[in-house]
């Protein structure tokens, strides 16, 4: 039996890509669910004259969940191979600042700089992926699709992975008055990747008399 999914990932541009310390392993875009989540915290500062109630920082996470199949033992292997790659990069380090993982998946999972490549080095995840560490990593065998028997190694043909990611270090992606207004005025001669719409993998044309 042939299997497709290496064209169909390769014409798609679809692969989801992890990212470490010049590192880069991905997977095959069977994805499960993909969802959005953010935390804030209410604080409350008091004077003499009045309290005040304010908002911490938000604290962002990313949930993500993909099937990783195998056609043939020799895949089954290799997949398992990027899973124990995977777990080293989500790892937490002594050092909190080298902890960091990228993850890019086309324009869902990106840092509002959707490239389409058939296949991206460490810098370009970097660039174009999010930054966060994992806080939370489920592994779950498909049972039902059974097992490749290797030399007595048992590989399963399929497995999921559940991964939440905490962005801590979100970058602020605000514009100024002064920039939105040159960007307005002047679209030819500002930077595309802000035009809204630019994090969904398309660009909105502003019209130069309107502003809209």
């Amino acid at each position: 039996m042939i299997d497709f999914s290496n064209q169909y990932t390769d014409s798609k541009k679809s692969r989801i890509y992890f990212a470490r310390s010049n590192n880069v392993i991905y997977f095959k875009p069977f994805l499960d669910d993909l969802s959005y989540s953010k935390e804030t915290k209410d604080i409350t500062i008091s004077n003499l004259f009045t309290t005040i109630s304010l908002t911490d920082s938000a604290k962002e996470t990313r949930k993500i969940v993909f099937k990783v199949l195998a056609s043939d033992t020799n895949e089954a292997k290799q997949n398992h191979k990027k899973f124990q790659k995977l777990l080293r990069m989500l790892a937490p380090d002594d050092d909190q600042s080298k902890s960091f993982v990228f993850l890019k998946f086309t324009n869902l999972l990106n840092n509002f700089k959707p490239i389409a490549a058939t296949s991206f080095t460490f810098q370009q995840v970097r660039a174009s992926g999010i930054k966060g560490f994992c806080s939370n990593l489920d592994y779950k065998p498909e049972l039902d699709l059974g097992f490749f028997d290797d030399n007595g190694m048992l590989f399963a043909k399929g497995f999921t992975i559940s991964l939440d990611l905490r962005l801590e270090e979100a970058e602020n992606r605000k514009k100024s008055k002064e920039e939105m207004d040159i960007m307005i005025k002047n679209p030819q001669a500002s930077d595309k990747k802000f035009y809204p719409g630019r994090m969904f993998g398309f660009e909105v044309p502003i019209n130069k008399t309107s502003g809209k």
